[in-house]
């Protein structure tokens, strides 16, 4: 049966570098499988976060009719799967914009999962998503927000108040009912340190991709990897003395070209 798989997150849990080694290796995959990578997806992952900063009715219709219209414009797939990959088809990084959790995600993956079995009834459709320990997924969500976004607060206050989104087992259970009948899958990023494709290896053979193949596609090392501790720490000290937003990202990107 075909596979059609959503890889839907979660931030900081290793899916730059599945995307990357996707990208790289998508001469060899697009006999078995077509590839929507966020490059691809910029209409839909535009409405999945804007619903998960507002929570409004008009930001979720927005994220169905843009869902709509991606799966109408997808090839027929009779002898190729699909891999759908980015993180934010579930919305922002929790803590961006005082968000508090994954709890958005769950009626966009209902909304998504239904677009796609209307038009692929008889596929096997599954959403995926990869894991990371508590402590080690809040300060890496932590730092990149330091590095991407204004976060001004400090380590331990993030972690206090963002606990809750770090414990991904009550949202991947809301999410299995939501895609109903369609199944969830979830696999932890340290269980996947030792594969030479890394995290993009248990999606690959969820897309039925035997070793063989697997062997066959060129691995790339990590990727959005953490910058040094001193070069963080100075950029939330940017962060916390240019309160203007313009001058603040320019201090940040001309300290981050002298790295």
């Amino acid at each position: 049966m075909t596979q059609i798989l959503v890889h839907a997150g979660f931030h900081k849990t290793g899916t730059t570098s599945v995307q990357q080694t996707l990208r790289e290796n998508r001469g060899l995959l697009k006999e078995r499988v077509v590839l929507a990578l966020p490059w691809k997806l910029k209409p839909l992952l535009h409405a999945a976060r804007a619903w998960s900063a507002y929570r409004d009715p008009l930001s979720l219709a927005k994220f169905t009719h843009r869902a709509e219209a991606f799966v109408a414009e997808l090839p027929p797939l009779r002898h190729r799967g699909l891999i759908m990959c980015s993180e934010e088809l579930s919305g922002h990084l929790p803590g961006r914009g005082g968000i508090p959790d994954y709890r958005g995600a769950v009626p966009l993956m209902g909304e998504l999962t239904r677009a796609l079995r209307r038009r692929f009834p008889d596929h096997d459709l599954r959403v995926v998503y990869s894991t990371r320990a508590p402590d080690a997924w809040l300060e890496s969500a932590y730092w990149e927000q330091v590095k991407s976004s204004s976060q001004t607060m400090s380590l331990a206050a993030f972690r206090d108040q963002y606990t809750r989104a770090a414990d991904f087992n009550p949202v991947l259970a809301a999410i299995r009912r939501a895609i109903a009948p369609a199944s969830l899958e979830s696999f932890a990023l340290e269980d996947c340190a030792a594969d030479r494709l890394g995290p993009a290896a248990p999606l690959l053979r969820l897309a039925g991709l035997d070793d063989a193949v697997c062997a066959g596609l060129t691995p790339l090392p990590p990727a959005n990897t953490r910058l040094a501790q001193e070069a963080l720490d100075h950029l939330l000290d940017l962060n916390r003395t240019h309160p203007d937003s313009a001058d603040r990202a320019a201090a940040k990107q001309a300290y981050l070209d002298t790295l």
